[in-house]
């Protein structure tokens, strides 16, 4: 019994894989939903995405994931009205919790392209200083807006993989990533806006068990 357990546990451990990646991340503005800058966009710079990926190979073809990360952008204007101007600043922080699902296209050699779709969650936090209409300019009161709401997001993938030997290798990839509108409130101020869209490029580095 424990010699067919080990071997169990050992055939288990053989399908799993864990990849870590990062890369730029090019959000699409989303628009304001909500008072004072209604009809206006939040102006989103490039920013960076990093994932940590858990991964299951159901068999040769086929694999699911458990895939866990972070995309930052930071804001640069709203509604066309530069933060600098005001001494401002903003950041958007979203943490993906996705299940993916994976194709790897099933090609002799050393080079796997493979094509995948999750969805799961997104936990959005938005961070800024100084921005008039999100805060109360109260004497010695805080000029800080900082909120956090969790949406339903979504995500599609293309890439391929290098393989450098049987337990590693290397990756790069197109990441299409989306959410459903946020609403974030703090101090008595909504900010709504439309779902985020997300494009990143990223540089992976994976280690089969």
């Amino acid at each position: 019994m424990l010699l067919a357990s080990a071997s169990a546990h050992a055939a288990f451990a053989d399908h799993l894989y864990m990849d870590v990646a990062a890369g730029p991340a090019f959000a699409q503005n989303p628009t304001i939903q909500s008072s004072p800058y209604t009809g206006g966009e939040l102006d989103l710079d490039t920013g960076l995405r990093a994932d940590v990926t858990l991964g299951y190979k159901i068999c040769k073809s086929f694999a699911v994931e458990l895939d866990a990360g972070l995309i930052w952008n930071s804001v640069s204007s709203i509604n066309g009205n530069s933060l600098s101007t005001f001494s401002a600043s903003a950041d958007i922080y979203q943490v993906p919790l996705m299940v993916n699902a994976i194709y790897q296209l099933p090609l002799k050699g050393h080079l796997k392209p493979y094509v995948g779709a999750g969805v799961g969650v997104a936990i959005g936090i938005f961070e800024s200083t100084g921005v008039p209409g999100l805060y109360f300019p109260v004497a010695g009161g805080s000029q800080n807006f900082n909120a956090t709401d969790t949406v339903f997001a979504y995500q599609a993938e293309i890439g391929v993989k290098y393989l450098l030997g049987k337990h590693a290798e290397f990756g790069l990839a197109y990441k299409f990533f989306g959410t459903t509108g946020y609403s974030w409130n703090a101090n008595n101020s909504p900010l709504k806006t439309d779902g985020i869209i997300t494009h990143a490029v990223t540089v992976s580095f994976g280690v089969r068990f």
